[in-house]
């Protein structure tokens, strides 16, 4: 449980990154919100697995460059999954904002929607780096 709570707390600062690219991306470029939510999810769970390693798990010292291609492997199909799921559930949200007669952003519903779909990736994502680290 304490690992998963100091990968849990540094994932946090992940998400924070992730949360500022995607909005970075989406509202500020104007790169799609699929499209944006694969860059930013990539570059924050590479740096959350890379970090978590050595300050959370027991990092394995044979073929560290293997475990890390592996986990963005794993990663891009994580996120491939949650970039193809963020569009629908931007839409339910801003559908049920509207039946709420509700005026929320796009960057708002957007926000909500990276929200939504983060929990079940933050529970595969400890189970995968906790196995591939160690």
């Amino acid at each position: 449980m304490r690992k998963f709570l100091k990968f849990g707390a540094l994932s946090g600062g992940g998400w924070l990154l992730d949360s500022g690219l995607l909005l970075v991306l989406s509202q500020g470029i104007g790169v799609s919100l699929s499209a944006a939510n694969f860059i930013s999810s990539s570059i924050a769970a590479l740096s959350v697995y890379t970090i978590s390693r050595f300050v959370v798990f027991h990092a394995a010292e044979n073929r560290p460059m293997l475990r890390t291609l592996a986990y963005f492997c794993y990663t891009c199909g994580i996120i491939v999954v949650a970039s193809f799921l963020i569009a629908p559930v931007a839409w339910s949200l801003q559908r049920s904002a509207d039946y709420l007669l509700l005026s929320p952003t796009a960057a708002q519903i957007s926000f909500l929607a990276k929200v939504g779909i983060t929990p079940p990736q933050l529970v595969a994502n400890f189970f995968m780096s906790r196995y591939l680290a160690e």
